[in-house]
């Protein structure tokens, strides 16, 4: 017994926590295409793009995607960013300068000979680009490529500017403040930083709230971070915060106003307080970073040299332990009030203070491995079972005390009742054990089933016990008098946790069947994936206020019983693993342990950071037979087609683990249900569809949120004589028929046609000819006209009037012959003839003679053809036939209007003359009678026209007469159609 009771030391480490966030840490077996990346950045579609030694990369949440150009230089590529324009930008060591628009690189500008193979950071403001090193600085227009400004000076240094209000700032050798205004004009201001220029060197430059943040770094690696008003020009007060030495800054972000500063020996976050930086927490200690940014999601993604990818989902998750042996946890237990105790694989266990973030490990010396332990309040003791028997310890000062050994119980789970008396389920049974006397035995007070056992219970509020084995859950009164089984319609539960709520409600977690709710020893309810579980293969249960948290094969879930919703932690928010060997609550931190980590999260703040917006799902690729198509809204099938392949995916971190899609294909007779694409391939395959039209639609959800629905519409053709194509082929085919005959019918009757045509065709040339002969004759006809005036000057030995007019008519001459050469000729000309014409027999008339031409000045005169020498024979004829005859008062008026609506030219030719009867009487008188050669030749002429024309000439002659009758003039109306 004094052996029994002697003091056993059993070896232990101790160790405190870091409580690093949880990451999932990608790596190339993770399908990271590489392990050194310098940036990353998001676009606005929300696809990730990964700067590093291998290129640039996309990442879709699903796979990555290399982009490059024919012309690029090396592979590594460095400080990609998105402009305002959705244009990402991204250089390397050669001065290439790349832009991707439209999903494609262009190479947009070598500037190799300005950087000397110096790596340049660039800024987006507006329309221009700031590509800078450390003396180095240059300013493009990013739309026309233009070099707007250019600077190489060792008093300036430009590693690190920051561009407010179009103005750049930046410090020279002398620790000033300087400028580049808009003009492009540098400014040095009187603000001076106490700095030398080894810092000033290499300075960060940024902004945080409504200040700037320099951040200088020495040779040795120190760095000194100077809080500035971001007021430059009116507030230059600042204060200087030193952070920790010996690393090595190797990029600033400023995201959600916070500071984070990445360096060779982590992350290092910072917040502003009081206008100081204080450092809030390290990540990723002991590793090289290179970058961080948060994405629309809400994940951190830092990218590092030589270290993959380490995304956190929630920077709430804190892992608390990691386990150095692989698979080293097989349990976790609850223990006092602040502990956890870890069972280990290779006969140690491990007991977490949470308090104070403490973590000791015990190797257990009895060369067994260590099955289970459970804590006794009451006496402050631990009972441990291995696999060959139980002890009984207690822990002081982090030292085990060893008492006593008893039977091997292979226990599984306990249940204290009161202050003696405890339930426990074991591999063989399930029984009532006392502990009054546990120093000298295991007294085994009532056996309450003789099967397997799994979980037990026993509820004070309840005033009932609860087991549940092989054979199914059972309830016992509170003396354990009566026994009763509780069935879910008629059947056996198979449960594995038995637990309550402050509801008084009874809460059974089944091995792969969901839950289920019981009150009054009755099943009320059953909980499955139709209810919102994500799945119905769940390893834990624990309540906690009105919720009950679920851990299963695809994530942790909250489960408010009072409004019975369901909300989702999945790897995306940052759970490591869905292995799970133990759950419990310490105050309102739930506490989870996989078998190589122990982590948890504040379970009234873990839902905060959750990204809730809707996922927005896009077609990636469309096939039909194995051959791509261009994605499209609507496709046309062949009927012979074998197989329709649709692919999609949704943008975001491990989509594909946290984003689920439902289908459903739609015909115009009917409306299908919602199916889920549960192969996780993001791949919809419809083979040897039925002719018809159908529409497929997609949509997505991410917690219990859907996306838009995205449609295609697919029309697959029916066999070919059923096409529309066939039927016009059909209808075509019987028309050439049916055309063949009558085309045969109608040949005689078109060659006596043919001879009526060419009959018809030699009358129209003869027509022709007639009017070119009568052009011909009208010529001299005006020539003798003219003549006959000249002649009548020079018998009255008028010779002056007669050199005027001889150079009048001369002109009226040319005009004519340039007339004669054409059919029909413009009002403009056909009114400077009349002028011409109108003028020479003025002057023959002398003062007895007046005429006026009036054009409607809204014509344009230039535009409107008429038939050659139509209106100046009309005018002949009035003055010949009509004015000659009076001696004196000769009247001639002329009008041209014109009608729009009906396209017609008006001419209205008036003259005050004896009339055409008084003229026909005094020719006949005469011994020589004149023959009115123009107005017979015009009137033939018009009628030759008008069988050319689709709308006739109208001619009209009306004679004026006075109230006694007696004639007073002629009146010539002339319509041409134009």
């Amino acid at each position: 017994m004094r052996i029994m009771l002697s003091f056993f030391i059993i070896f232990c480490v101790e160790f405190l926590s870091a409580q690093e966030p949880i990451s999932i840490h990608l790596t190339e077996k993770e399908g990271l295409p590489d392990k050194e990346f310098y940036s990353i950045v998001e676009d606005d579609k929300g696809f990730v793009w990964l700067a590093g030694n291998k290129g640039l990369f996309r990442y879709d949440g699903y796979e990555f995607k290399l982009y490059t150009h024919p012309e690029q230089v090396g592979l590594s590529v460095f400080t990609p960013i998105l402009d305002k324009d959705k244009i990402i930008w991204y250089t390397n060591l050669s001065g290439q300068l790349f832009c991707i628009k439209n999903d494609e690189v262009i190479l947009f500008k070598k500037l190799k000979d300005f950087f000397n193979g110096n790596l340049p950071r660039i800024q987006a403001h507006n329309n221009l680009l700031y590509l800078s090193v450390s003396s180095r600085l240059l300013v493009l227009d990013k739309v026309s490529g233009e070099i707007l400004y250019t600077n190489v000076s060792s008093n300036y240094y430009y590693s690190y500017i920051t561009v407010i209000n179009n103005v750049a700032y930046f410090f020279n050798d002398e620790g000033y403040l300087c400028k580049l205004t808009s003009d492009f004009k540098v400014e040095i201001t009187n603000k001076k930083i106490d700095y030398n220029s080894t810092r000033l060197k290499r300075a960060h430059l940024s902004r945080i709230k409504d200040v700037l943040v320099l951040n200088t770094l020495s040779r040795s690696g120190s760095v000194n971070k100077i809080i500035i008003n971001s007021d430059v020009e009116n507030n230059f007060g600042y204060s200087i915060t030193n952070s920790d030495p010996g690393f090595i800054t190797q990029e600033i972000r400023v995201i959600d106003d916070v500071y984070y500063v990445l360096s060779n020996e982590g992350v290092y976050v910072y917040e502003l307080e009081d206008s100081n930086l204080v450092l809030k927490r390290k990540i990723l200690e002991g590793t090289s970073t290179t970058d961080i940014i948060k994405d629309k999601n809400g994940n951190f993604w830092v990218s590092s040299n030589y270290d993959g990818i380490h995304v956190y989902p929630n920077l709430d998750f804190k892992s608390n332990f990691n386990c150095s042996q692989p698979n080293g946890i097989k349990k976790m237990i609850r223990g006092k009030y602040n502990e956890l105790i870890l069972i280990g694989s290779k006969g140690d266990f491990y007991m977490f203070d949470a308090q104070n973030n403490k973590n000791q490990r015990f190797i257990y010396d009895r060369k067994d491995d260590v099955k289970f332990i459970m804590y006794d309040s009451i006496r402050n003791k631990y009972f441990l079972q291995a696999s060959r028997g139980s002890e009984s310890f207690q822990r002081t000062n982090n030292k085990l005390r060893f008492f006593k050994k008893y039977i091997n119980l292979n226990a599984k789970d306990y249940s204290f009742i009161g202050n003696d008396s405890v339930i426990i389920t074991t591999g063989s049974r399930s029984a009532v054990f006392d502990l009054s006397e546990y120093e000298f035995r295991w007294n085994r007070k009532k056996a309450l089933d003789q099967n397997r056992g799994y979980s037990c219970l026993s509820s004070k509020r309840l005033k009932q016990h609860y087991i549940s084995s092989v054979k199914g859950v059972f309830v016992f009164n509170q003396d354990f008098s009566e026994k009763k089984e509780i069935k879910h319609n008629g059947n056996s539960l198979f449960v594995r946790d038995i637990i309550t709520t402050n509801d008084n409600t009874l809460w059974c977690l089944s091995f792969k069947n969901g839950f289920y709710k019981v009150i009054d020893n009755k099943v009320v309810k059953h909980y499955t994936t139709d209810d919102g579980l994500l799945s119905n293969t769940n390893s834990f249960f624990r309540s906690n206020k009105n919720s009950i948290w679920i851990a299963g094969e695809k994530g942790i879930q909250e489960f408010n019983f009072k409004d019975e919703t369901f909300r989702n932690l999945t790897k995306k928010n940052g759970i490591p693993s869905y292995d799970f060997v133990g759950l419990e609550f310490i105050k309102d931190r739930l506490y989870v342990s996989t078998p190589n980590e122990l982590f948890s999260f504040d379970v009234n703040t873990v839902f905060n950071s959750i990204d809730k917006s809707k996922p927005e799902p896009y077609f990636t690729t469309i096939s039909v037979d194995n051959i791509e198509k261009e994605i499209a809204s609507s496709y046309s099938i062949p009927t012979d087609s074998e197989k329709i392949e649709i692919r999609f995916n949704t943008t975001g971190f491990l989509s594909s683990e946290n984003i689920s899609y439902e289908y459903r294909l739609l015909t115009d007779s009917d409306d299908d249900d919602w199916q889920e694409e549960s192969s996780k391939t993001n791949t919809v395959i419809f083979n040897k569809l039925a002719q018809g039209s159908y529409t497929f639609q997609l949509r997505a959800k991410k917690g219990d949120k859907y996306s838009e629905i995205k449609t295609i519409d697919l029309k697959v053709k029916g066999v070919f004589y059923e096409q529309w194509w066939f039927f016009l082929l059909l209808t075509v085919l019987f028309g050439f028929l049916i055309w063949m005959y009558f085309n045969r019918k109608n040949k005689e009757l078109q060659e006596r046609q043919k001879l009526i045509i060419d009959k018809q065709t030699k009358e129209l040339e003869n027509i022709f000819l007639k009017l070119e002969s009568l052009r011909s004759q009208m010529n001299p006809h005006f020539i003798f006209n003219a003549l006959n005036s000249i002649q009548d000057y020079i018998l009255n030995n008028e010779k002056k009037l007669a050199r005027t007019y001889l150079v009048k008519f001369s002109r009226l001459i040319r005009m004519y012959l340039e007339h004669s050469q054409s059919n029909t000729i413009s009002l403009d000309e056909e009114l400077s003839a009349l002028n011409f014409y109108l003028e020479l027999e003025k002057d023959r008339f002398e003062e007895s003679f007046t005429y006026t031409i009036q054009v409607d000045q809204s014509m344009n005169q230039e535009l409107i053809e008429i038939p050659t020498f139509l209106i100046q024979p009309y005018v002949e004829n009035a003055i010949k036939h009509g004015l000659l005859h009076k001696k004196e008062n000769r009247e001639l008026d002329i009008t041209f209007s014109f009608d729009y609506d009906k396209s017609i030219l008006h001419c209205v030719i008036e003259d005050n003359g004896v009339g055409r009867a008084v003229s026909t009487e005094i020719n006949n008188r005469k011994a020589f009678k004149p023959k009115s050669f123009s107005s017979e030749a015009n009137a033939k002429r018009i009628d030759l026209l008008n069988k050319t024309r689709e709308y006739p000439i109208q001619l009209e002659i009306k004679d004026k007469y006075n109230d006694t009758l007696e004639p007073t003039g002629t009146i010539v109306t002339i319509d041409i159609p134009v």
